[in-house]
């Protein structure tokens, strides 16, 4: 009877694993695939479709002031726009926090952000954020072509 009963925990105990291990993430199934399009107002009162930017390289960095991650990012953001913003790459910061709204600007500007900044956490939900800081690259055909949680392994 033991024997039994072990067999069938560990029989649950693999069923839950499976069931919980997902094949792929929200955003690796949107790999080549057009992007959802959003809309935002960002932090200088601009109103930002990312459609507009089509024919663009865009990099999409989702994120919520209060994530430490993130502000550890920043840097690494920094960078890469020092590195690719005269090849027209577009860089924009996406709070999927809406507590955010009023504290992004003042945010920004302590961390020397000169990029777009917003909140929108429609976009979160489209892309299918699940953990911040999220980085989302979009070609210039509107497909994603990488997306990267937390990443600090990139080299600038």
């Amino acid at each position: 009877m033991r024997v039994i009963e072990v067999l069938v925990l560990v029989i649950v105990i693999a069923i839950i694993v499976i069931l919980t291990i997902p094949f792929c993430t929200p955003q690796e199934a949107l790999i080549s695939k057009p992007v959802p399009d959003f809309e935002f107002t960002d932090i200088r009162n601009n109103k930002v479709r990312l459609s507009n930017f089509r024919g663009r390289v865009v990099l999409i960095d989702f994120m919520a002031t209060w994530c430490r991650p993130w502000e550890r990012q920043i840097e690494i953001l920094k960078g890469l726009g020092s590195k690719y913003k005269d090849k027209g790459v577009v860089f924009m910061s996406i709070s999927v926090s809406d507590r955010d709204r009023d504290r992004l600007p003042k945010f920004s500007l302590e961390h020397g952000i000169e990029w777009i900044v917003g909140v929108c956490s429609e976009a979160g939900v489209k892309y299918g954020i699940t953990a911040i800081p999220t980085l989302v690259i979009v070609d210039k055909d509107g497909k994603i072509v990488l997306s990267i949680l937390e990443y600090s392994v990139l080299m600038i």
